[in-house]
């Protein structure tokens, strides 16, 4: 069987060291890793050269930081699997900043995620089905991909006053946000182009469809 060819990129030299040879022994030799880098600047050359199969990325790496290398990786070198790796407070545990860190990583391109706290026997499996096209996702950080969406609608909704909340449910029509407010119909065009702007929506449609999915228009 080919072995699986790796590239570590990664602060911590001695670090890296330490899990070549970890996954190599674990691997009885099914993975073999062919390079490293603790300069995320030097990383897109060092795949350059060594054309792995997979590149570790180090979510504590340096300017230019993870972030960038991993986008660079992933359009220079498409073919290239790149799994984002971390412990506690670099974005792959299970932490608010952990999981917000991860699901940067994966927005930028990573294929998968590995924490370095985990068992080093657990580490292979995640490796190996990454480089063979799937992407393995911590369950909390697939959660959090999941919810992201609610979650921003949440935000911006929070952003309103009751007033303005009212409005909202209430569809935005200029004619009955003049009445009810006692102002002209021109400022009530201007409150409706603020709201909809703070809702970074471009239409009264699209601002109800927000207010449905927010449950602004649940009633009793």
């Amino acid at each position: 069987m080919t072995a699986v060819t790796v590239v570590l990129i990664d602060r911590d030299l001695l670090f890296s060291r330490g899990l070549e040879l970890l996954l190599e022994r674990v691997s009885g030799g099914a993975v073999r890793v062919v390079g490293h880098t603790t300069d995320g600047r030097c990383a897109v050359e060092v795949v350059r050269r060594q054309r792995p199969d997979v590149a570790i990325v180090g979510l504590s790496l340096p300017a230019p930081g993870a972030l960038p290398v991993i986008r660079d990786l992933k359009r220079l070198y498409p073919y290239v699997r790149v799994i984002a790796m971390g412990g506690p407070g670099e974005g792959a545990g299970g932490g608010d900043a952990d999981t917000n860190g991860a699901v940067a990583a994966l927005r930028a391109g990573a294929d998968g995620l590995i924490d370095t706290t985990a068992p080093p026997e657990t580490l292979l499996a995640p490796l190996r089905a990454t480089a063979a096209g799937m992407s393995v996702v911590p369950p909390a950080v697939m959660a959090a991909l999941v919810d992201a969406p609610a979650r921003r609608d949440r935000e911006r909704v929070g952003c309103l006053s009751a007033e303005e909340r009212r409005l909202v449910a209430d569809g935005l029509d200029t004619t009955d946000i003049s009445q009810a407010l006692h102002v002209s119909e021109r400022t009530a065009k201007r409150r409706v182009s603020v709201l909809l702007n703070k809702l970074r929506v471009g239409s009264r449609l699209q601002a109800a469809a927000l207010a449905g999915r927010c449950g602004l228009l649940d009633t009793e």
